[in-house]
This record gives structure tokens, C-alpha cells and sequence, in this order.
């Protein structure tokens, strides 16, 4: 490999196999970053689906202490 450098720019020049070489670095950083983005997606997806679990299940939570709280009152009244 040659390094030409100007004031604005570095310019290499590649033989043949470096150049494939250099080609499949990018091919395989690519594809790491694409690997990478399609895994955080996933765990995106599964971080958004347990917190809509949560929330089902504070508003169960909420509706059950709800339903406590008539009962006791009615027992309090009853006795």
C-alpha cells in the first residue's frame, strides 16, 4: 500500500489483494453493524412488550386493592 497525502486528502493505493482484503473488512463491519442493529430491535421490542406487561399487571394489582378496600368497607357497615 501507498499514502499520497495533500492538504486536503489522503489517497491510498492498494494492491489487488489488499484491496480485496480491505473489501471484506467493510463487508464484515457491515455486517456486524447490521447483526448489531437487528439484536437491538429484538431487545427493544421484548423491553416494550414487558413493560406493557407491568403495567397490566399494576392496573390488575390496583383493580384487586380496589375490590379489597369495597369489601372491607361493606363488612365494616354490615357488622
Amino acid at each position: 500500500m501507498k499514502r499520497y497525502h495533500s492538504k486536503e486528502k489522503v489517497v491510498e493505493i492498494f494492491t489487488k489483494d489488499e484491496y480485496h482484503k480491505k473489501q471484506n473488512e467493510i463487508k464484515e463491519l457491515k455486517d456486524e453493524i447490521k447483526n448489531l442493529r437487528l439484536r437491538n430491535l429484538t431487545l427493544s421490542k421484548d423491553l416494550s412488550q414487558s413493560c406493557i406487561s407491568e403495567i397490566e399487571n399494576l392496573q390488575r394489582i390496583n383493580a384487586l386493592e380496589n375490590e379489597i378496600y369495597k369489601l372491607k368497607k361493606e363488612a365494616k357497615q354490615c357488622s
